[in-house]
């Protein structure tokens, strides 16, 4: 009879140590990895807010375009302006590319919305040229863009994917290089 009673009890035995090793998993704090963008391991996160004044004094909000396509954000140097600025300049010879993909770019100087249109800088769809005031740098600072020291704006670009994220780093976003910017636009980088 002892064969039999043991077989008997197996079988609750076994479901008493299911349940405590999933009861066990259960109550283990959850390790979250974070995304990482291919090229620079930075973890992905939504970027800080960028609104402002547009060429056309109209307000934009980047949040608006945010999880719906891919945005290159560029800021460029106030007194190079929007034609002197390389990285611009190679996204202006590609804006058939830039429409066919379906990405956005925002370019953003302390340059007032009438020194932008006085400028030049035809800005076709999908351009946007925004102002942020260097008396308050609201979007420069969060963005890594300003040079405290100097009271200068650094000129950097950014890629912000069609989910709303962009690589961050110590809290701000990571710049990607002219040369990134070319490869994403011939589509060898992602």
């Amino acid at each position: 009879m002892k064969p039999r009673r043991l077989r008997v009890l197996v079988l609750p035995l076994a479901a008493i140590v299911i349940f405590a090793a999933v009861e066990y998993r259960l109550r283990q704090p959850v390790e979250r990895k974070p995304q990482t963008g291919a090229s620079y391991g930075a973890p992905l996160e939504a970027p800080p807010p960028l609104e402002g004044t547009d060429s056309n004094n109209n307000y934009f909000r980047l949040d608006r375009y945010l999880g719906r396509q891919e945005v290159i954000v560029v800021f460029f140097d106030r007194v190079k302006g929007a034609n002197g600025d390389p990285v611009l300049a190679e996204l202006k010879k590609q804006t058939q590319t830039l429409k066919s993909r379906g990405i956005f770019v925002v370019a953003v100087s302390s340059a007032l919305p009438q020194e932008n249109r006085k400028a030049g800088f035809e800005t076709p769809v999908p351009f946007v040229l925004v102002t942020d005031p260097d008396v308050v740098w609201k979007v420069h600072r969060p963005w890594g863009c300003l040079d405290e020291d100097a009271g200068t704006a650094i000129p950097r670009a950014f890629f912000v994917d069609r989910a709303g994220r962009t690589q961050m780093r110590d809290g701000q976003p990571v710049p990607v290089t002219p040369d990134d910017v070319s490869a994403r636009l011939a589509g060898t980088r992602e």
